[in-house]
């Protein structure tokens, strides 16, 4: 028996090449997972439903010890091809250069995995497996899908394409039967114009077109998809001017699609695209990375009044903006904004806090960390659900004001790196939330802390459980059971007035 060593000591391009049929037990003949499974099969090889090959051959030379293997690149034995009844093929992971084109005797298969392998090309027969409604491509070198994939896979729900070398989806004047298809991954391709054989996806809801290099208009079309709830076209080149305008997109209906998730991100966009702004179902989105100078619609162009009610989350990482427009207060569901390295963003956004609570009083989460942020207003206390406020990084911060200590809900608030903050200054800041909540709330002084960042809670001593405790332990981070423990070194007022305020103090921190 001879076998072909890679590096790594494993055995590459071996596959079993014969299925043995002389073994009567049928029991667990509906599924195989591993090459010596092969061993086992009945002679009935249509009971066979599962065959999961993935990684066999990255699999250690002994599991091959039983078979005969065939010699060169790896391939797929023809015998696994007579499983005319196998509804579950997975083949990734095994370094496949090329795909039998024996693949549409299995006109049972539901599900395909042909992941992480080489494959350059698709068998043209691939349209005869009609009963396919799960077909994995990711992490290949294919450059378009053969046309009767296109036009014959009528069941496709899921398809994965992502990570590949797409230029074009097929060819130009191919009908798409893809009705039933829901979830579309084309991510990470080099495809320049959005596949006209999409709009015809009636019922897609989810639609990857991320990280190509679109550059060209989107098909006005694309109003037909009413189901669509997910759109991913962030990392490509498009511009504000290559979308649809809102009468294209609303369509005769006057309804745009649902659109709940919209990532736009990576982009060359200077503003919100117009029908952005009349997506009244979306929840998320994503513009982060664009060159926007303000978070509005290109000029001379009209957007509803109310507007986005029900956006929960918007990602303005890295972009040049320096203010929040006043229309922002009309996002009423707003839960999260990230205005990470946003360098521009001198002022805290006032918009935000307008009103008491504000009308924004949704919002639990602002990362405002990297900006240029220099100073905070103390109507932040009108936020009454901020959960997380993050400044970390913002080197142009120099306090923060004690209002903070009053949002009742406030979990996360993160000052790493702010080298000019004073207040709360870094020796609080360096304690931790507990510590800074309790400085801006005045229940810790800057006194109370000695040189080595230590709480100072009685200069003499103090004894928890009958033992003596000095300056320099750190009774911060002690849990709040202890604070029971505290007893006065001796009866006097003063012994009995510091440990009473150690009590309160723990007890604050842990409430």
């Amino acid at each position: 028996m001879q076998v072909d060593d890679s590096e790594d000591g494993s055995a590459i391009g071996l596959i079993p090449s014969l299925l043995k049929q002389d073994n009567d037990n049928s029991e667990d003949n509906t599924c195989i997972e591993h090459p010596k499974d092969l061993l086992n099969i009945n002679s009935d090889l249509s009971l066979v439903e599962q065959i999961n090959a993935s990684s066999w051959t990255t699999m250690p030379r002994e599991s091959y010890d039983d078979f005969d293997e065939q010699k060169g690149q790896f391939c797929i034995p023809d015998e696994l091809f007579d499983c005319i009844n196998v509804k579950e093929l997975s083949l990734g992971h095994n370094a496949l250069n090329s795909l039998s084109p024996l693949i549409y005797q299995l006109t049972q298969l539901c599900y395909l995995d042909l992941s992480y392998n080489q494959l350059t090309t698709l068998p043209p027969d691939m349209g005869r497996l009609r009963s396919l409604n799960r077909l994995d491509l990711t992490n290949n070198r294919l450059k378009c899908l053969p046309d009767s994939m296109i036009s014959g896979c009528v069941d496709l729900r899921y398809l994965s394409v992502k990570y590949n070398q797409l230029q074009v989806l097929c060819s130009q004047d191919v009908k798409c039967n893809w009705a039933k298809i829901k979830t579309l991954d084309l991510g990470s391709n080099q495809l320049q114009n959005v596949p006209q054989q999409i709009c015809d996806c009636t019922s897609l809801e989810v639609l990857n077109l991320s990280y190509n290099v679109i550059e060209n208009p989107i098909p006005s079309e694309l109003k037909q998809l009413k189901q669509l709830s997910t759109l991913f076209l962030n990392g490509n080149k498009l511009k504000e001017n290559m979308f649809p305008n809102e009468c294209l997109w609303l369509g005769s209906e006057l309804q745009p699609p649902q659109i709940k998730n919209l990532e736009l991100g990576e982009n060359n966009l200077s503003f919100v695209p117009t029908f952005v702004w009349y997506l009244n179902t979306l929840i998320s989105l994503g513009l982060d990375k664009n060159p926007l100078q303000m978070l509005s619609a290109p000029p001379k162009k009209k957007v509803p009044v109310n507007l986005l009610t029900s956006l929960q989350s918007l990602d303005l990482f890295g972009t040049p903006i320096t203010e929040l427009p006043a229309l922002i207060k009309y996002m009423t569901s707003l839960t999260n904004i990230d205005m990470r390295a946003c360098s521009r963003l001198r002022k805290f956004p006032n918009v935000l806090l307008e009103g008491s609570p504000s009308s924004l009083c949704n919002l639990i989460s602002i990362d405002f960390s990297m900006s240029s942020i220099d100073f905070v207003p103390s109507q932040i206390s009108n936020l009454t659900s901020l959960r997380s406020l993050s400044f970390d990084h913002c080197k142009n911060l120099t306090r923060l004001p004690n209002e903070i200590a009053t949002l009742p809900n406030l979990e996360v608030l993160s000052l790493s790196h702010c080298d000019q903050l004073v207040s709360p200054p870094r020796q609080v800041s360096n304690m931790g939330f507990s510590a800074i909540m309790a400085f801006m709330s005045g229940s810790l002084q800057l006194d109370d802390i000695n040189n080595d960042g230590y709480v100072e809670l009685n200069k003499e001593a103090t004894m928890i459980a009958g033992a003596p405790v000095t300056n320099s332990s750190t009774l911060l981070f002690l849990p709040m059971l202890l604070t029971s423990y505290f007893t006065p070194s001796s009866p006097d007022a003063q012994a009995q007035e510091e440990t009473s305020t150690a009590q309160k103090f723990f007890s604050s921190l842990w409430s």
